[in-house]
Parts: C-alpha cells; sequence; structure tokens
C-alpha cells in the first residue's frame, strides 16, 4: 500500500517545471475563490478534471472519493 499519492508517468502536465504547476494551482484556487456563479464554476471544473484525466490522476480521485464526499456534504 503506497504511503503517497505520487504516481510517476510520463505525460506532458507529469514533465513541467514545479513552479509551472504551483502557479496553475495558485490560480484555479484563485479562480474558484473569486466566481461568484455557480454556472461560471462548471468550466473550472471540466478543466480540473481534464487535467486529472490528462495527468491519469483517476486512482488518487477514487482512493480519496469518501473525502470529496464529505467535503462536499458538510459545505453545504
Amino acid at each position: 500500500m503506497p504511503l503517497t499519492l505520487y504516481v510517476p508517468a510520463r505525460t506532458t502536465l507529469h514533465q513541467l517545471h514545479p513552479v509551472t504547476k504551483l502557479g496553475l494551482l495558485g490560480a484555479f484556487i484563485v479562480a474558484a475563490f473569486v466566481v461568484d456563479r455557480p454556472l461560471l464554476v462548471l468550466p473550472l471544473g471540466c478543466a480540473i478534471g481534464g487535467l486529472l484525466w490528462l495527468g491519469h490522476g483517476g486512482g488518487n480521485v477514487r482512493r480519496l472519493r469518501v473525502m470529496f464526499v464529505l467535503v462536499f456534504i458538510f459545505t453545504l
């Protein structure tokens, strides 16, 4: 059983510089908090889903699905 969520892969997303990835993460976080209307958050969610698909992050999402559901329930 792995103790980390890192999965080595040879994708374009994995080959980006770490500072670039942190900048993109920051941009996603700022955009999520700045947008007030739920309909405008939909493209952001699609972009995050696309990046998860490109980075082969489905396994991590499956492992953390209970946490995601609990966070969603407690923020309602």
